[in-house]
């Protein structure tokens, strides 16, 4: 490696690295072009996250029916004296849960997010 590093252990303290790539960062910081892209980039993931944020609302409905179905006792102490209306009412919401979770899919993507449902 000798004849690779030879002529920048010449240089020794001539190559003052640390303070050029502070100044070549402050250029690229003050680049037009780069400001542009930055804040495009700011903006596109600020738009991403608020359509994570709407998507993760929409599981409040399913809190709301797990809490639901976790206070539901054993059905023959419920509806022991419960109309046949009542209980086909009942069932007919369990299964409308049911599909409404099969038909909400195992992952959704948004952007470069891809969410675990």
């Amino acid at each position: 490696f000798t004849p690779f590093t030879a002529p920048l252990a010449e240089l020794g303290d001539a190559l003052q690295l640390e303070e050029q790539q502070q100044d070549l960062c402050g250029l690229v910081a003050q680049d037009p072009k780069y400001k542009e892209l930055v804040h495009l980039i700011i903006v596109r993931y600020d738009f991403l996250f608020d359509r994570v944020e709407t998507y993760a609302d929409g599981f409040q409905d399913f809190v709301k029916i797990y809490n639901e179905n976790q206070s539901l006792q054993d059905p023959s102490v419920t509806f022991a004296d419960a109309e046949l209306d009542h209980f086909r009412d009942a069932l007919g919401k369990y299964k409308q849960q049911m599909e409404d979770i099969k038909e909400m899919g195992r992952s959704k993507d948004i952007g470069f997010f891809r969410l675990d449902c």
